[in-house]
């Protein structure tokens, strides 16, 4: 009697859970079912095969846009040891043509080459010995693109930082803008009018949201907070009749967006630019 019992009670609980298990696998298959069709699913999944190729895509073009061959040399920096690489390339302007252009030249090489040196080594001390084989080693990677404008040499450096056991770079930027005409530096300050920061960061979150809502920025972008636009505000270039405001990784967008900067046009800001550079878009409309 014990047994019979036992082994009633034994298939009881198998047809439980075989009762339970085909309720598990039913559920499972709707939940499947359900992403299968599930636009938004389909969406980032296409999303998720452009990941790794955006960003890689966009800096390359970046870098590989045309140099003004005529007043820029470049010049190459490769330094290494057992725990960091720095591989640099930046232009430097022929002073043979205009002896001014040292102005340029002095302002890259201590504001750029040798910080960017100093830092490297500073960082050497906090890299242990174990994790400086050369397959792991933290490389700085700097490559530049640059535009010549009738009053305005600009110019973007590529920060790529390769840190060990990352799954990619770290990308930052720095610009330079160097009025050919007054031969000397110009920043945010000397470009726009004062009190302009509120009216452009205004125009630049327009253009973000319009860009999302239109699919010609991801989805996943953000607007510029007021803090990151003033930490930002220098890192802006002149091409010609645009102008192209740069950001790091993740602070307008995720970093495999490879979405780096937001472009407007001269025209659009007009009322924030000084007149002395309105005139030039004057001018070229002229050439």
């Amino acid at each position: 009697m014990t047994f019979r019992i036992t082994l009633l009670i034994t298939v009881l609980i198998m047809v439980s859970c075989k009762q339970s298990t085909t309720q598990e696998n039913e559920i499972f298959k709707e939940e499947k079912s359900g992403t299968e069709i599930n636009s938004d699913s389909i969406i980032n999944n296409h999303v998720q095969k452009e990941k790794t190729s955006d960003k890689i895509l966009q800096l390359n073009l970046l870098i590989s846009a045309n140099k003004p061959e005529k007043i820029v040399l470049e010049k190459h920096i490769l330094e290494e040891n057992e725990k960091t690489v720095l591989d640099f390339h930046y232009p430097v302007l022929n002073e043979d043509i205009e002896a001014n252009y040292s102005n340029f030249n002095r302002y890259i090489t201590m504001n750029l080459v040798k910080k960017n040196i100093t830092l490297m080594r500073e960082n050497e001390e906090f890299i242990p010995l174990c994790d400086s084989i050369k397959t792991s080693r933290q490389k700085s990677k700097i490559n530049y693109a640059i535009k010549e404008n009738r009053k305005v040499l600009s110019t973007v450096f590529v920060i790529e930082n390769f840190y060990s056991q990352a799954m990619s770079s770290n990308v930052s930027f720095e610009t330079v803008n160097y009025d050919l005409d007054k031969a000397k530096i110009i920043n945010f300050e000397d470009y726009f009018k004062p009190n302009s920061e509120q009216v452009i960061l205004t125009h630049l979150n327009k253009i973000i949201t319009s860009n999302i809502d239109s699919g010609e920025m991801y989805y996943d972008c953000w607007e510029i907070s007021e803090g990151d636009f003033n930490l930002y505000k220098n890192n802006y270039i002149i091409d010609g009749d645009l102008i192209r405001f740069y950001f790091n990784d993740c602070v307008v967008c995720p970093s495999y967006t490879g979405t780096y900067y937001i472009e407007t046009t001269k025209d659009l800001l007009s009322m924030c630019i000084e007149e002395y550079y309105l005139l030039e878009t004057h001018m070229n409309h002229k050439l």
